[in-house]
C-alpha cells in the first residue's frame, strides 16, 4: 500500500469528507430539523457553505452531546468505525433488496434526516450527495454450532460516502476507492498507517473465513423501527429470517431512534 502522509491537505473538500473545517477548528453536528432551534439556543452556528450546524473545537461539548458525531463524543474511544465486510453467502440479503421499495426509501430518508444529513461517525457529508444509509449487522458465531452463524440487524446509520467505503473494503477495491477508504479509516480512528493496514488485513481474513459458513438472518431490529408485519420481496431459496412476522404490509411508524452502545459503527 502506497500511503500519502499529507492526504488531509490534498482533499480540497475536506470539510465535507471529514466533517471539520480545513483548519480543523470546527465540528459539524448531527442536528435534525426538529432540533434546529434547540441547537441554536445551545450555541451552535449554521454554516451556509457546509450546510450544517457546527461548533468550535474549543467549545465545551456537554450541551451538544446528543448531536456529536461518534468520533467527537467525550466518552467514545477508538475505533470509531471498523470494516466488517458482508460474507459472500449473505450478499444480496439486505433491507434494500428485501423490503418494498417505498418502505426502504422511507427508512433511508428518515435515517438521513435524523442525522441532520451528516455522517454519524465524522460529521461529514459527500460533495455529490450528503450521506448513505448503512445497515449495521452483528455476526454471531456459536462454538456449539461451528460453521453456522446468525447475521443480526442492529440499526441503520447515516454515513458519508467516504466513511461508507470503510464498511465495504472489497467493493472499495473494485471501485478504485480503496486508498481513500484506508486514509479515512486512518484519520477517523487516529491510527498509524501500520495499524490501519493491519486492521484491513484482519478484515479480509475474517471475511474469507465467514464466507465459508452457513448464515441465518435476524431482522428483529425492524420492530424497533416501527415494522412488525411486512411482506419481504423474497426470492426462492431465501435463508431463514427470524424476528419478523412476515404476513402483511406494515402500518409504518418512522419515529425511531438510533441505538447507542459499545459497538463502533
Amino acid at each position: 500500500m502506497s500511503w500519502t502522509p499529507a492526504f488531509l491537505q490534498k482533499h480540497n473538500d475536506l470539510m465535507y469528507l471529514s466533517g471539520m473545517e480545513r483548519e480543523q477548528s470546527y465540528i459539524f453536528l448531527n442536528v435534525p430539523f426538529a432540533d434546529k432551534d434547540a441547537a441554536k439556543r445551545a450555541g451552535a452556528f449554521w454554516d451556509m457553505e457546509g450546510r450544517g450546524w457546527r461548533i468550535s473545537t474549543e467549545t465545551p461539548r456537554a450541551k451538544f452531546e446528543r448531536w456529536l458525531p461518534r468520533m467527537f463524543q467525550p466518552d467514545a474511544r477508538p475505533p470509531y468505525i471498523v470494516s466488517e465486510m458482508v460474507p459472500a453467502p449473505c450478499w444480496g440479503v439486505n433491507l434494500r433488496s428485501l423490503l418494498p421499495a417505498e418502505v426502504w426509501e422511507a427508512l433511508r430518508r428518515e435515517c438521513s434526516q435524523q442525522a441532520g444529513h451528516r455522517c454519524q461517525v465524522c460529521g461529514g457529508r459527500g460533495p455529490d450527495w450528503p450521506v448513505e444509509c448503512n445497515e449495521q449487522w452483528q455476526y454471531l458465531e456459536d462454538p456449539a454450532t461451528p460453521g453456522i452463524g446468525v447475521q443480526k440487524l442492529l440499526r441503520l446509520a447515516a454515513l458519508c460516502p467516504t466513511c461508507h467505503t470503510i464498511k465495504h473494503l472489497g467493493k472499495a477495491q473494485i471501485d478504485g476507492r480503496y486508498k481513500q477508504a484506508l486514509e479515512q479509516l486512518c484519520y477517523v480512528n487516529g491510527w498509524s498507517f501500520e495499524q490501519t493496514d493491519e486492521h484491513a488485513e484482519q478484515a479480509f481474513d475474517t471475511w474469507e473465513r465467514r464466507s465459508g459458513m452457513e448464515w441465518h438472518f435476524d431482522l428483529g431490529a425492524l420492530v424497533g423501527m416501527g415494522i412488525d408485519k411486512i411482506v419481504l420481496r423474497a426470492s426462492p431459496g431465501l435463508p431463514p429470517i427470524a424476528g419478523v412476522d412476515v404476513v402483511l404490509v406494515p402500518d409504518l411508524s418512522l419515529a425511531f431512534g438510533f441505538a447507542t452502545g459499545a459497538l463502533p459503527f
